[in-house]
């Protein structure tokens, strides 16, 4: 058989790093890049011209050491993905899978293409050669930038994608036996997976696997997305309940809180009429004023939001945190208890949270305010913060140990708020951390 011309070894190092380049503008950041432009562009350059060195030493060697040559260049892929969207390993190993399986697809459907129209057309000129790779290139990876982009639901973030051991295993294993498939003919004809001998057969099978190659692992990514996000929501929605939990028993606790002290009030009634000692009566009158105190507290004309606030100002109490609230509860009568709950249970922890962790206890901080701003209800939560903790002005940086279930909190407040046509901004400067809420007034 005529020996077919196969793929020039720079049309597949050009696939590999468009491959790369795609991933980078799929999945990363333009302030990202912005940050550090000449350490991201030195870093494209060198894996190109490493990609391009390897693949030209692979033409040069036997079929053996090409297969290293192989594994050298997915490795430098995978590097270079890791490096440039400063992601784990295991993530970019499994983004670095598909990049591979489409450079592959490219590579090969180009080039098969141009064979049979130009080189057995007796058209093989490098002019034609270089601008056909060029267009097909150009159509192709477009394609897979608008492809990885689409696929991404809103909810989820691009760079804190968890991936299992198991799910890049799988990957990795799919990649290797349909590359190893879509090349077996260039290592060995006579194989029963071998494209034959009749010509540009084997450009057909090495196409069609890299195809079905490509299409499974991109089934299998956009299926680990959709779990992904249903367990989002179901994440969600547990946070929902846990804080409607937590306001129901605060609210039960907070009742018999108030029915002891109305016993008490008429047991300190009856201590007065029996005993006349000027020192009791006024250590009475202080107990009146305290209970006074208590009852006056918290009252922001929103029933459900005055167990809130007495419950965290509790907790305040605990920790030697300065809870300051100015709050118009009646702005908020037309939001569902289980929002409310959320809202402001999730604000006021993470707030809480961190400054239990402040050392000194006179910079422990927590004000929030419920006003009506523009014709808008405006809601405020701050807390001291001593530190830049907002990452790409998204969610805080996490203290977690286990940073998969980090940012649910600020989510479902942001869950809660939008069902009402309202958003959430995030600041973090001048040592206060601020979480701003607004929302449409209620429809009278």
């Amino acid at each position: 058989m005529e020996q077919l011309q196969d793929i020039p070894k720079f049309y597949t190092a050009l696939a590999e790093f468009l491959s790369i380049l795609v991933m980078y503008l799929a999945y990363g950041k333009l302030d990202n890049f912005k940050k550090n432009p000449l350490k991201k562009l030195a870093i494209l350059v060198t894996g190109f011209v490493a990609l391009c060195f390897i693949h030209y030493c692979c033409g040069l060697v036997s079929s053996f050491l090409w297969i290293i040559g192989m594994i050298i260049a997915v490795c430098v892929m995978n590097l270079l993905i890791m490096s440039l969207l400063e992601i784990s390993f295991t993530y970019s190993l499994y983004l670095g899978c598909k990049a591979f399986m489409f450079a592959e697809l490219a590579a090969a459907f180009n080039w098969q293409f141009y064979y049979y129209y130009f080189v057995l057309g007796d058209y093989d000129w490098k002019f034609a050669r270089d601008g056909f790779c060029v267009i097909v290139y150009a159509i192709f990876f477009i394609f897979f930038w608008r492809l990885e982009v689409e696929i991404f639901p809103e909810e989820l973030q691009k760079d804190n994608i968890v991936v299992t051991k198991k799910q890049v295993l799988i990957a990795v294993l799919i990649t290797i036996l349909f590359f190893s498939l879509s090349n077996l003919s260039y290592a060995k004809i006579s194989t029963p997976f071998s494209g034959g001998t009749s010509g540009t057969e084997i450009f057909n099978v090495r196409t069609l696997i890299d195809l079905a190659g490509f299409v499974i692992l991109e089934a299998i990514f956009i299926q680990k997305l959709e779990d992904d996000k249903k367990n989002e929501l179901d994440l969600i929605k547990n946070i929902l309940y846990m804080q409607y939990s937590q306001y129901r028993t605060s609210q039960e606790n907070i009742d018999l809180i108030n029915r002891k002290y109305h016993d008490l009030k008429h047991q300190l009634q009856i201590i007065r009429e029996e005993n006349n000692q000027d020192k009791k009566n006024e250590y009475i009158d202080e107990i009146e004023a305290g209970i006074r105190k208590y009852e006056a507290e918290n009252k922001t004309g929103n029933d459900v939001l005055d167990t809130i606030l007495t419950s965290k100002s509790n907790l305040c109490l605990k920790h030697d945190i300065q809870l300051v609230s100015i709050v118009d509860g009646n702005l908020l009568k037309h939001i569902h208890v289980m929002d409310l709950c959320t809202i402001f249970g999730n604000a006021l922890d993470n707030a809480i949270e961190y400054e239990i962790q402040l050392p000194e206890k006179d910079k422990r901080m927590v004000h929030l305010t419920v006003s009506e701003k523009q014709g808008m209800i405006a809601i405020v939560v701050e807390n001291y913060c001593e530190e830049i903790i907002l990452k790409d002005n998204k969610l805080p940086l996490t203290r977690k140990s286990d940073s998969r279930f980090h940012g649910y909190g600020i989510k479902s407040i942001k869950y809660s708020i939008e069902k009402y046509g309202g958003f959430v901004n995030l600041s973090n400067s001048n040592n206060w951390f601020r979480v701003e809420m607004l929302l449409p007034k209620a429809e009278k």
